[in-house]
């Protein structure tokens, strides 16, 4: 799998992880030059329709969260009947990796973790999608200290009737009770599992153990498990509150909503006390002073009764005084501390302030936070203002949208002013052949024009080299006529030149210029050598010469030679009589020429006697 490319785009580098249904890569997006995970569905499962809505729901239900505490799914998609998800890579450790190897957390980070993950929860519930399988193992530590959750691989959507008949999803330690039923599951059941991450974090262990997922599951049943503060020493007794109510057996009896809990924890941060810990105002006990007056049965002295009435209530009277004037006298000198307010809504912020300090708001552009929620404040957490004093909070006007302008046909420098008119940011150049578009002018840009796209992002550019170059066509061998009709066929030009070739035919091609293969682009030239065939030299004449001096010209010129002397000359006694081929012939040189010498006749007398 390594080395494979998922969408034409995310190369997988290095397996990360594996689950029931997928596994998990490292890969780069080549298009836009960063690091992702990717999450591969098993490919036994790809054929099974339940598994493959699942892994559709997971990517169509992730993609519509954006939220700081949720892992961003940027694309999805399939190849060759394989499913794929395309997430943010994040560098940390898993919540269960942390809890095994730092043991039982503090409570301050119990708080402040379990606080980033109701924030995500509230975010998902928002959009009608319930986790389903919160657990320690989906809950990522960044090495920056951000708290992400992940994995909404069996999330589904709250409309319908979401109930599980086949078996029992999620993992036993962390199922709600109505999970453990096949009940009807909501938000409640993540806002249960939340409850036992933040028992386990403060103690170190899981509230119920047993032998195989069907035991665990019938404890969280029919069980009530020990009190964090019994198994450890120094537990706050309102984050043990919280943690009780959040793990309420009756799904109504826990806290109403994510943002309920994370309300109670956000308070707890800011060392204020929680308000919505109480499962119901009627099951607190009111503690009842003893009576002042003895029982009415019992011997009094005349008078003594009202004596010792009259001093009490003087007393009494004295003390509530004294105690109402302390307690103005300390409000006015009350100081507030400050909880921090990020990543709360400007209307929880008002509601966890209450009238003891003013809100002040302001907006910006932030990519990072989501929109509606404080990105900062003004003063710091922590510090402690005088009733009435007001805090400044800023909150996010999410991500900033800028138009994509359009930047195709547009040579490379003015492509790349237009991006930074834009407040987009230059990306990455790829170069392509072009038949229609000139060199060094955009042929494709991603995003595309006319979107809507967060500003500062990266724009990539795939610019042209122009016309692909083309191979030269063979045509060494061809015909004169044949050649150029083959160059003519590939949109090139041909120019034809004549040599004598001892070798090649009159009339074919000897060579050619570009060479077969060589890249050429249209329009170009090829030139081509066509044979006149072999050269031809003109025969010497060397009638009337000696046998010798004939000899010696013909070689000369490069000819060869042959001697007849069957010709009876008187006159050309040893002389050449005639020669073929003729003077003044044209023939190759090396051909054979035939020299006739003449000879005596027999008799002397010019005759042979007959």
């Amino acid at each position: 799998m390594i080395d494979k490319t998922f969408g034409g785009r995310y190369r997988l580098e290095e397996k990360v992880g594996a689950g029931g249904m997928a596994e998990v890569y490292r890969a780069f997006d080549t298009t836009l030059d960063r690091t992702v995970a990717v999450k591969v569905l098993h490919p036994h499962y790809a054929g099974e329709e339940d598994f493959v809505a699942r892994f559709r729901r997971e990517a169509q239900a992730a993609a519509n969260l954006n939220q700081p505490n949720i892992v961003n799914v940027y694309d999805w998609g399939a190849e060759n009947g394989t499913y794929f998800l395309v997430m943010e890579y994040l560098v940390g450790r898993n919540l269960k990796e942390v809890i095994t190897s730092e043991g039982p957390l503090e409570p301050a980070k119990v708080v402040d973790i379990g606080r980033q993950v109701a924030a995500a929860l509230q975010a998902a519930h928002k959009h009608e999608i319930v986790h389903r399988d919160i657990k320690p193992q989906n809950i990522i530590i960044t090495d920056e200290g951000e708290v992400k959750v992940a994995d909404f691989g069996i999330a589904r959507s709250m409309a319908g009737n979401v109930t599980q008949t086949a078996s029992i999803i999620g993992t036993a330690h962390y199922l709600s009770p109505e999970q453990a039923k096949s009940d009807r599951v909501g938000a409640a059941s993540d806002i249960y599992s939340l409850g036992v991450v933040l028992y386990e974090m403060l103690t170190g262990r899981v509230p119920f153990v047993g032998d195989g997922p069907v035991a665990v599951a019938l404890k969280h049943i029919q069980e009530t498990p020990k009190m964090p503060s019994e198994l450890i020493d120094d537990v706050p007794e309102e984050l043990e509150a919280v943690i009780n109510r959040a793990m309420a057996k009756d799904p109504a009896h826990r806290y109403r909503s994510a943002a309920e809990l994370r309300d109670d924890l956000t308070r707890l941060a800011a060392g204020m006390p929680v308000r919505n810990a109480a499962v119901d105002e009627s099951d607190l006990t009111m503690v009842i002073p003893k009576p002042l007056v003895p029982d009415e049965d019992r011997e009094k002295p005349p008078g003594r009764g009202l004596k010792i009435a009259g001093l009490v209530f003087l007393l009494i009277a004295l003390f509530i005084g004294s105690a109402f004037a302390t307690n103005m006298a300390l409000t006015r000198m009350a100081k507030i501390r400050l909880p921090d307010l990020a990543g709360l809504t400007v209307r929880e912020a008002r509601d966890l302030l209450g009238d003891e300090l003013k809100l002040k708001t302001q907006e910006t552009f932030d990519p990072k936070v989501a929109k509606g929620l404080i990105i900062k404040q003004s003063p710091d957490a922590g510090t402690e203002l005088g009733r009435g004093r007001t805090v400044t909070v800023t909150f996010s006007k999410g991500t900033e949208l800028v138009a994509v302008p359009g930047l195709r046909n547009k040579i490379l420098n003015q492509a790349s002013l237009a991006i930074s008119k834009a407040g987009l940011e230059f990306g990455s150049i790829r170069r392509d052949f072009s038949e229609t578009i000139a060199e060094d002018y955009v042929i494709v840009q991603d995003p595309p024009a006319g979107g809507r796209v967060a500003k500062g992002t990266f724009v990539n550019l795939v610019v042209s080299k122009g016309p692909r170059p083309q191979k030269t066509p063979n045509v060494s061998g061809k015909g004169i006529g044949e050649a150029k009709a083959i160059i003519a066929n590939e949109g090139l030009t041909a120019v034809v030149q004549e040599a004598f070739d001892d070798d090649v035919p009159a009339g074919e091609v000897i060579t050619q210029s570009p060479a077969a293969g060589v890249p050429i682009n249209k329009g170009e030239t090829v030139t081509i050598s066509v044979s006149k065939g072999p050269k031809l030299f003109d025969v010497p004449d060397v009638k009337g010469d000696s046998q010798g001096d004939a000899k010696q010209k013909l070689e000369d010129a490069g000819f060869t030679l042959k001697v007849d002397e069957s010709v009876s000359e008187p006159e050309s006694y040893g002389l050449v009589v005639t020669q073929s081929p003729e003077a003044d012939s044209q023939v190759e040189k090396g051909s054979l020429v035939t020299i006739w010498i003449g000879k005596e006749p027999m008799d002397g007398s010019g005759t042979n006697g007959d």
